[in-house]
């Protein structure tokens, strides 16, 4: 029961600042806490960072995690930014609810791309080096329903990257409780996020740094 109750906020925490080092998605997600369960205020939460983290596929890997319960309990938390009454959480049962055909454990491949993808899984990373997926695979391939799905969870184009994300997350075909996104992960998580963390703020800072890049969010260069 103790699960449903908000935490009751402590003794002198407006005197208080948290710091997080790094402004990956795992970072977004602690900050959502702290307003959240932690009562502290959006102002008094720093996240810090030298680079823009938010656009790298990395630092969405934890999303695709489904075992990550934590991140299911903030999005119940997060309003949807095209639905009104609906949390981003519910917006994404909905989905797979009315349109479970969109998850990829109900996508086919023919024999001849499931070679291409067996293939490519033993190809060295020397050999990938400079190359992109579309350099390595067909043009039936880059036009499957497997590739569109998995470039909008990992929007990534070079060979490299897209081995990487393959290797630690080809669990996923085999699943049956996947929660997939709308749109890529940065436009239906990671937007809604930020948007919620910034009306919870006084004040917001803007950095310039990592070349110029502005990051959202109280980010501050260290």
């Amino acid at each position: 029961m103790d699960l449903f109750v908000k935490p009751r906020k402590r003794e002198n925490i407006d005197a208080h600042n948290a710091y997080i080092l790094g402004s990956d998605f795992t970072s977004l997600v602690t900050a959502c806490y702290l307003l959240r369960d932690g009562s502290l205020k959006g102002e008094h939460i720093h996240i810090i960072d030298s680079v823009d983290s938010f656009h790298h596929y990395e630092s969405y890997l934890s999303f695709v995690d489904n075992r990550s319960l934590y991140l299911w309990d903030i999005l119940r938390s997060i309003p949807s930014i095209e639905t009104e009454g609906l949390t981003v959480l519910d917006e994404m049962t909905y989905l797979n609810h009315d349109a479970p055909m969109k998850t990829i454990h109900n996508i086919q491949l023919s024999d001849q791309l499931i070679s291409e993808l067996v293939h490519f899984f033993f190809t060295s990373d020397e050999q990938l080096e400079g190359k992109q997926v579309k350099d390595v695979f067909s043009q039936d391939f880059m036009e499957s329903d497997f590739y569109c799905y998995w470039h909008a969870l990992f929007q990534v184009n070079d060979a490299y990257s897209f081995k990487v994300t393959l290797h630690r997350y080809m669990h996923i075909l085999t699943t049956q409780c996947m929660i997939s996104p709308k749109y890529c992960v940065y436009e239906s998580v990671i937007v809604p996020i930020i948007e919620y963390l910034e009306a919870h703020t006084n004040g917001t800072n803007y950095a310039y740094i990592g070349g110029g890049v502005s990051l959202p969010y109280n980010i501050q260069e260290a």
